[in-house]
């Protein structure tokens, strides 16, 4: 089942070890990680993410919850694609998208849909132009364009944007028909104080 691996070694072994490996990922995005937290905070304390949220519903309206769906996707699409960090769409799309899903009754399970639709799949790896690493590789490797074979990736980039929003439609038809609505979790962290 291990293929004759010591299983201990490679996930906590000292060198080229799985969690030497996510250590040092975590230490080198680390300030992506602290500052995408302090933005998602500043914004949500300023009231920037309702005001923006409050925006989105007045162009597209209140009476489907698809278009807010849409909307996420468009907004994590576009910050993607400008080249800003995927950890920094989320950490930001979170305040915002937390407003939208209560205005229009959405479950709140279903926020990673709209945001990887628009930050994982098209924008990242198919997208003529991107800025993405997968994107960036091959120009390096290969030496071509970021813009190369430009019809192919149009038509991969729309496939999976097709498939991606048919899905996104699917779950939130079954999310509806379920009787799933928006909740807020309670925080069920409680400090004990000493008398």
């Amino acid at each position: 089942m291990t293929n004759q691996m010591n299983v201990l070694e490679v996930m906590l072994g000292k060198e080229q070890s799985y969690m030497a490996g996510l250590a040092g990922f975590l230490i080198n995005n680390f300030a992506i990680f602290m500052l995408g937290s302090i933005l998602a905070q500043y914004m949500e304390a300023s009231g920037a993410t309702q005001t923006i949220a409050n925006s989105i519903l007045k162009v597209m309206g209140k009476d489907s919850p698809y278009k807010g769906l849409l909307a996420i996707t468009l907004i994590a699409s576009i910050l993607t694609y400008g080249g800003v960090s995927i950890f920094v769409v989320i950490f930001t799309l979170l305040p915002l998208s937390r407003p939208l899903f209560k205005e229009l009754n959405i479950n709140w399970a279903l926020f990673p849909l709209p945001v990887f639709l628009g930050a994982g799949t098209y924008t990242m790896a198919t997208l003529p132009g991107a800025p993405s690493i997968q994107n960036v590789i091959p120009t390096k490797v290969l030496g071509t364009s970021l813009t190369a074979t430009p019809v192919i990736s149009l038509a991969a980039s729309l496939t999976l944007l097709v498939f991606g929003m048919l899905y996104m439609a699917y779950c939130l038809k079954k999310s509806l028909a379920d009787g799933e609505t928006y909740t807020e979790e309670e925080d069920d962290t409680s400090v004990a104080l000493a008398d």
